[in-house]
């Protein structure tokens, strides 16, 4: 009993504990939050939406977060003008309050403010080559222009030391200039609003003194292996350009050349340039650049040096500090741009490259691809980096990718409205379409040949002295200049580069004697060691050349052209239709993948000709894909721009888009048809100029009838 009355006490005890402790348990699952808005120079700020309260108390579920009650500032003694809102902090702490943080119990949080900085700083060179602009502003500059005491500090730095420094009041647009600085060194501007012995936030913004010029032409000049001489007389060319013009038509142009010459080897000697790595700012020389004619031309003495108004500036490069630089490595064209960007700049850029090209070559892509059906294919991996820019010092075995180039101008900036108006590639195979589709974004147009180049290039003084005699004009925006420097350029590789007639009527003289050699009767008759015919033939071989038609010469003229290694050039604004060119090429590709295994209805196969036709009364003609037409009729070997690269074919693609339409009309294949004919649009309106070497003078492609 005793036990019973004792523990009915407990349950007293603790019922009446409980019963009042009840509204601290239901408190212990929530929380307080106190905002305190605090004051600024006497002046308190309050929570507008609260009444004007200048402290409000939020409850919250305890664990849970809670919002900013940001604090309004009143417009009295235009304090509202001078400070903003920065942050809060935990009642005896100056530690911002992170408001991600849960909140565990009750909290009080005091407002902080700052002074409201200046914005809009700007920092540039001024193109002298030894001053910079600054300028910027401050949001509330009315309210405060005759407020005493709050003034803008701007401090210039050196490094991390404080050369130049100025104070004063805001206005609608500050700006200064600061004087005497050294060209090609980065300097610092810091600026901050200060008040009441207070300072805002620092803005800060650095650039290189530069002196701006109306072209700058950067020229990645790769002659460490075989093409040592011929690079380097492209040095010259550039001089020579630079000679034929006016000293003031010449102050519009910096060309910077990244020179790397080779070491004389067992498989080739050098007999000009330098054997190392060298940065030249290109200067005037009037010295002709061959002498001799025909047989006996040779490179003139002004050919084998630079001119002494070319300037090296390999000293102010300390990553060229060994004298020697890695041309296939993309760290080198990026140290390159960065070096000529710290001491020049412009609105327009020419960045151009020398070397082997390898066009198209293999890569680590995605071994398979989905198609539209959902369909999952096996790629080819034939395809992926394109090549040039090999360095036999440093092995001989890499080479700098399309990749690399695109990565390192886009890393520096250069895309969008800041691309680089034109990119040369003086290579071979450098005008496909995967090489305008990566350059795209970073360039406006590409000067390149799709075909292989020979070994002399283009001619640099034509473009050089074209670009700086063009009177000024609009292009889209753009300078003419550029653009009909390269256009004349192409023209000069047109003269400089065509087949002579004479080495093209011999050709055809060659197939018509072949033609007579198979007729029956013939197989018999030997030529000579010159390839002539016996003279007792000349009679019936002339009177069989008779019956020989116009159309059908006409037609193997024209065979002759597209089968011949020939020369060729495009000029193309790849920035206009690159992505509309790749839409055009997924859909052919996936209509060919998609619809290629169906028959022709067009096409056979003739087992005893060894050959497509399109005869149906054959009696042992065969089926044929549509797939298996598609390569014989549009991507044969030979059928157009030839040249076997390391891994693929390269054809003239809007030849094969062309045959492609034809056959897609004839088999009523609408959607490849469709394609194929944007893909011809596309690339009428990407090529700017282009033309090919054809019979009779004639181009088997060109863009202009000047050719």
């Amino acid at each position: 009993m005793k036990q019973t009355k004792l523990a009915m006490a407990l349950a007293l005890v603790i019922s009446v504990f409980m019963m009042t402790g009840c509204p601290h348990t239901a408190a212990s699952n929530e929380c307080t939050v106190t905002f305190v808005a605090g004051e600024i120079n006497g002046i308190k700020p309050y929570y507008n939406n609260e009444v004007n309260k200048n402290t409000v108390t939020v409850t919250v579920s305890k664990g849970s977060k809670v919002t900013p009650n940001v604090p309004f500032i009143s417009y009295t003694n235009d304090t509202a003008y001078i400070y903003e809102f920065g942050y809060y902090s935990v009642s005896g702490s100056n530690t911002a309050f992170d408001f991600s943080t849960p909140i565990e119990k009750d909290i009080t949080l005091n407002a902080h403010y700052a002074l409201i900085p200046p914005k809009n700083l700007a920092v540039s060179s001024v193109g002298d080559g030894k001053s910079i602009d600054v300028s910027f502003t401050h949001p509330n500059y009315l309210s405060l222009n005759s407020k005493e005491g709050f003034l803008y500090s701007l401090a210039l730095y050196d490094g991390t030391t404080k050369i130049k420094e100025e104070t004063g009041k805001f206005s609608y647009r500050n700006q200064t200039t600061f004087d005497n600085l050294e060209h090609g060194k980065e300097y610092t501007v810091k600026l901050m609003a200060t008040y009441n012995n207070q300072s805002s936030e620092t803005l800060e913004d650095s650039v290189y003194v530069t002196i701006k010029t109306d072209y700058l032409m950067l020229m990645y000049m790769d002659g460490d292996n075989n093409l040592n001489d011929p690079i380097f007389i492209d040095l010259n060319e550039v001089e020579y350009g630079l000679s034929q013009v006016s000293e003031e038509d010449q102050a519009k142009i910096t060309v910077l050349a990244l020179w790397d010459g080779a070491k004389a080897t067992t498989e080739y000697s050098t007999t000009v340039g330098y054997p190392c790595t060298k940065i030249f700012k290109m200067g005037p020389d009037s010295g002709e650049l061959f002498t001799g004619s025909g047989n006996e031309i040779a490179y003139s003495q002004a050919a084998q040096t630079l001119s002494e108004n070319t300037i090296d500036l390999s000293n102010k490069a300390p990553w060229l500090s060994n004298g020697e630089a890695d041309m296939s490595n993309k760290q080198t064209l990026k140290n390159f741009l960065s070096f000529a960007c710290k001491y020049y700049s412009s609105d327009n850029m020419i960045l151009q490259f020398s070397n082997h090209g390898g066009g198209p070559r293999s890569s680590y892509f995605p071994k398979t691809a989905k198609l539209q059906n959902g369909k999952k294919i096996k790629l080819h991996n034939n395809y992926g980096r394109r090549a040039m820019c090999w360095d036999d010092n440093s092995g001989g075995e890499t080479f700098l990718k399309t990749a690399d180039v695109s990565t390192v101008l886009t890393d520096l900036g250069f895309t969008g409205g800041n691309r680089i108006y034109l990119i040369i590639e003086d290579v071979c195979l450098g005008a496909s379409i995967e090489e305008a589709y990566e350059l795209a974004e970073n360039a406006s147009y590409l000067l390149a040949s799709p075909n292989t180049t020979p070994a002399s290039g283009l001619d640099y003084t034509v473009f050089i002295k074209t670009l700086l005699t063009t009177e000024p004009g609009s292009l889209s925006g753009k300078t003419f200049p550029i653009y009909y420097a390269a256009n004349k350029v192409c023209k000069k590789y047109a003269e400089d580069y065509k087949v002579p007639q004479q080495a093209w009527d011999e050709y055809l003289e060659y197939v018509f004697i072949d033609a007579f050699l198979s007729q029956e009767g013939n197989e018999n008759i030997q030529l000579d060691e010159d390839g002539n015919l016996p003279a007792d033939c000349l009679e019936t071989y002339n009177a069989f050349k008779v019956t020989i038609t116009t159309e059908e010469i006409n037609s193997v003229k024209a065979q002759i052209s597209m089968e011949e290694d020939l020369n060729t050039i495009s000029f193309l604004a790849i920035a206009a239709y690159a992505d509309d060119i790749k839409e055009d090429l997924d859909s052919i590709v996936t209509n060919i993948l998609t619809n290629g295994n169906v028959f022709s209805s067009t096409y056979f196969y003739d087992p005893d000709e060894n050959c497509l036709t399109t005869d149906n009364t054959l009696p042992n003609k065969q089926n044929v894909t549509r797939s298996e037409v598609l390569k014989e009729l549009c991507l044969r070997p030979y059928d157009s721009i030839v040249y076997q690269g390391s891994f693929s074919w390269l054809y003239d693609l809007g030849t094969v888009a062309e045959k492609m339409y034809y056959f897609a009309d004839a088999e009523n294949w609408d959607s490849l048809k469709t394609a194929a004919y944007n893909l011809i649009g596309h690339l009428n309106s990407i090529v700017t100029t282009g033309w090919r070497d054809g019979f009779d003078n004639i181009p088997t492609y060109s863009t202009d009838s000047s050719f």
